[in-house]
């Protein structure tokens, strides 16, 4: 099922991919195929804090936030086809 172009994501953005003087990922932080993105409302109707998802290997992590319908509109100027959907129930991580 597609998610709503107007809803909020998160991604976590890997600290090499971070510039912490502009507080903002870096050209490259999405270069990669199937991103994985938090729902941001989701997460909040849960009563998660972003910031409580940074375990292990996040904890240096940043975190960029885009609406669904932008991760599209950027994949168009690129005449790439993508579609923001919601990850199958069998396809959850595993709770450390």
């Amino acid at each position: 099922m597609a998610v709503p172009h107007d809803d909020l994501l998160c991604r976590f953005v890997r600290p090499e991919d971070w510039s912490t003087r502009e507080a903002r990922p870096r050209p490259g932080a999405f270069n990669q195929t199937r991103l994985s993105v938090w729902h941001c409302n989701k997460l909040h109707q849960r009563g998660v804090q972003l910031d409580e998802l940074r375990i292990e290997h996040l904890g240096g992590y940043g975190q960029a936030h885009h609406s669904a319908g932008d991760y599209v509109a950027y994949a168009r100027q690129s005449s790439l086809e993508v579609q923001v959907a919601w990850r199958p129930d069998d396809e959850y991580v595993a709770e450390p």
